[in-house]
């Protein structure tokens, strides 16, 4: 049993909760997901709330037990990297031993496309749109032990955002290297959970910075990621991300452009990246689910007597065929689902 909440962010000063009810339709059904029928008949049915059902003793807001994914969605294009973000969710839910339906979640995106996205009232005139997607465990009582018979707790929020960028119109980014340093949990290592304390300081952070972005090191001065993407840096004509085993996020963009790169034979390898070897870079960007290539065009940072200057001709160079292999292959297209 799930129990879910939609927020519909569409209006910044209007947000609007609703809860979410299965239809009367059996498992077996919707598990064997017959895509052909999943637009004509809604899975799911909406009721506003005047306030939000999510209770006090739920475990994320108490201990940050949960993950979430946030996904790119364009109304003539479809949702970006669509089954990886479900399996990223499916790969967090078993470590952490949170119940998990792909196909529930499928269907339950599918529902709220059809009726807040591509509803007779919708008139904004936006074409793209993030949906995330945040599961927690449900409620628990008092105490880190988990209930033995948890009720997931499923929140899906809607917002606007821009398009992607035109890759010929990007526009790089300064960074600094981040005060504040990722701890090691090897056993958390790549997922999105919700406990996101460390990235919530280092926003705070760059916000009194005169910079545009943060790097991420641990203690032993190794790159991590960006305060909400990964990065890429161009050494010796490979492009190395950092190895994420101890600590940092594995993004589905991360996924993508390694799969990209290897795909059209271009250089790349997972690593681990030091400080140190940032001087030796040709080129930087970094990537999310939103953002698939941000250049950066500097690195700096006094208290570590870093100062690098960086070509962004690479990065731009990369964005234009990866944007438009991702556009091509990577977009679950809703529509395809109809005929």
């Amino acid at each position: 049993m799930f129990n879910i909440t939609f927020a519909n962010c569409l209006d910044p000063q209007n947000t609007k909760a609703y809860t979410a009810k299965p239809l009367n339709i059996s498992s077996s059904q919707i598990n064997s997901g017959i895509k052909k029928t999943v637009l004509l008949n809604k899975r799911f049915e909406f009721d506003e709330l005047l306030t939000t059902n999510i209770p006090a003793s739920d475990r994320s807001l108490n201990y940050g037990d949960g993950t979430f994914t946030t996904m790119y969605y364009h109304l003539d294009l479809g949702i970006c990297l669509f089954n990886e973000h479900l399996d990223r969710l499916e790969k967090a839910c078993s470590l952490l031993h949170i119940k998990y339906d792909k196909e529930f979640i499928k269907q339950l995106i599918f529902s709220i496309i059809e009726q807040f996205l591509t509803s007779t009232d919708h008139q904004s005139s936006k074409q793209a749109y993030i949906i995330k997607i945040l599961i927690t465990r449900g409620s628990g009582g008092r105490g880190y032990a988990p209930p033995k018979d948890p009720h997931p707790l499923i929140i899906v929020s809607l917002y606007e955002c821009n398009e992607y960028t035109i890759p010929s119109k990007l526009e790089a980014i300064s960074c600094c290297i981040a005060d504040i340093q990722l701890s090691h949990q090897p056993v958390l290592a790549g997922l999105k959970h919700t406990s996101r304390l460390e990235q919530v300081l280092a926003k705070h952070e760059l916000q009194i910075l005169p910079f545009d972005e943060l790097l991420l090191t641990d203690k032993d001065g190794l790159i991590i990621e960006a305060t909400a993407a990964n990065v890429f840096l161009l050494k010796d004509d490979c492009w190395l991300t950092p190895e994420l085993d101890l600590c940092g996020v594995k993004g589905v963009m991360r996924d993508a452009l390694l799969s990209y790169m290897s795909s059209q034979g271009i250089t790349s390898k997972i690593t681990r990246v030091h400080i140190d070897d940032l001087q030796s870079c040709d080129a930087a960007f970094a990537c999310n689910a939103l953002n698939p290539v941000i250049p950066i065009n500097t690195i700096q940072s006094s208290k570590l007597n870093v100062d690098v200057n960086l070509n962004t001709s690479y990065s731009v160079n990369l964005a234009i065929d990866f944007t438009e292999w991702l556009n091509r292959e990577n977009f679950f297209n809703l529509e395809s689902t109809k005929s």
